[in-house]
């Protein structure tokens, strides 16, 4: 045997019954058997179809019956209760609205629990009269549903669930919010200040320039700046707030290109078009002072400025020791480059070289003197370094010497 029309839709979700709920249907169950027959027999006919033209209840402000638009009268009892006596039988079309039930199609109904709203059929009394909603679930029918049993609001959701109005997969939308489908999914959204559904779902905000962002203020769509962009209104330079507004930063007195002040010549740039010349070139300044310029800079003008020079001539312009045609020598390494070529000839020239293996004999005392004693150190290392040589007897010649670190230009 099928489900009830009702459920084979998703207009209804079941609902625990209470064991008087129970009772009535088991009191009812032959006119039911018969319902369900009866909806198995036309599976394809619409909701609406199967309603009929029943009379209402005479009790329940809550429950609701589809077919007469209306819902029925007063009663004492709760939100939910389908308790009351049984209306009389609505008009099937024809004008006569004493019809019994057995002429008609058990109606729809529906009736609040707490903030939902559940869904059911009418079943036929003994007198032949649609009697009280027999509730079978949760309502999904968007015309009934919520506290009330009332349609949803279209703009705030797309859907009855479980009861309830819902936006997507979430509640149904406040009363500042619209259920929109954003491109990423359905749900809702603030159309205040949403400019991709300002005003309204799809209603997307636009921007034409380059700095600026599309913005939704109050439903309608407008523009801002984007965070610490500059641009120029005439000589004036304009930043952008945190606000998203242009606020003037400057007033240029060379004028304004590009959201910056031009430059005057002598003053750092990164291209010409920063420059009031037009011109933006590398000069190199003298950075250890020893009369040499290797350190390059990029200036505003055709000409270098005092203390600049068009070339490069030092070959480490932090350490001035270091320059052109220097002529002593160091066991240090240049400072901030490295190496030993102190006089920028581009190798690194060792001031001693010679090496000795002893004074000699007493025949030749004093060779060997002023030469490295092993191998020749390198550049700042240290060696063995013979300073002088001695006669003591008549055989030998002893020598002397000293820990010296080899020099280098």
């Amino acid at each position: 045997m099928k489900n009830s029309p009702d459920l084979d839709r998703g207009l209804v979700r079941p609902l625990h019954r209470t064991p008087a709920a129970r009772r009535r249907a088991a009191a009812t169950a032959p006119l039911l058997l018969s319902l369900l027959a009866l909806a198995c027999s036309a599976p394809e006919r619409k909701f609406e179809e199967l309603q009929g033209a029943a009379g209402s209840p005479s009790g329940g402000a809550a429950s609701h019956d589809p077919s007469r638009g209306s819902s029925g009268g007063s009663d004492t009892g709760s939100a939910g209760s389908d308790t009351g006596s049984a209306g009389s039988a609505g008009s099937d079309g024809d004008g006569d609205t004493t019809d019994t039930c057995d002429r008609g199609t058990p109606p729809a109904c529906f009736s609040s629990v707490g903030e939902l709203c559940a869904a059911g059929v009418r079943q036929c009394t003994a007198q032949g009269e649609w009697g009280a909603c027999d509730l079978l679930g949760l309502s999904n029918d968007f015309e009934h549903c919520g506290d009330g049993c009332n349609s949803c609001d279209p703009d705030r959701a797309d859907a009855c669930s479980e009861g309830l109005c819902a936006c997507g997969s979430g509640a149904a939308c406040g009363p500042d919010e619209l259920c929109c489908d954003d491109g990423e999914g359905v749900g809702c959204v603030a159309p205040l200040d949403d400019p991709r559904n300002c005003g309204g779902c799809g209603h997307v905000c636009t921007a034409d320039a380059a700095d600026e962002r599309p913005a939704c203020v109050d439903g309608a769509c407008t523009t801002l700046c984007i965070a610490s962009n500059a641009r120029c209104d005439g000589s004036t330079l304009l930043r952008c707030g945190a606000d998203g507004a242009w606020t003037a930063e400057e007033e240029c007195a060379l004028g304004c290109r590009d959201g910056a002040c031009l430059k005057k010549d002598g003053q750092p740039c990164g291209k010409a078009a920063e420059c009031a010349s037009g011109s933006c070139n590398v000069f190199y300044a003298d950075g250890d002072k020893d009369g040499y310029h290797g350190t390059a800079t990029s200036l505003c003008g055709t000409s270098p400025p005092s203390g600049y020079a068009t070339t490069s001539t030092d070959c480490c312009d932090t350490d001035p020791r270091a320059y052109p045609g220097q002529p002593s020598f160091f066991s240090t390494k240049r400072t901030g480059c490295g190496g030993f070529d102190f006089d920028c000839n581009g190798t690194e020239t060792k001031q001693y070289t010679g090496t000795t293996t002893g004074c000699g004999s007493s025949e030749s005392c004093g060779r060997g003197t002023n030469a490295w004693r092993s191998e020749v150190p390198a550049c700042g290392e240290n060696g063995s370094w013979s300073t002088s040589c001695s006669q003591s007897g008549a055989q030998w010649c002893p020598s002397h010497s000293e820990s010296r670190a080899q020099g280098c230009r």
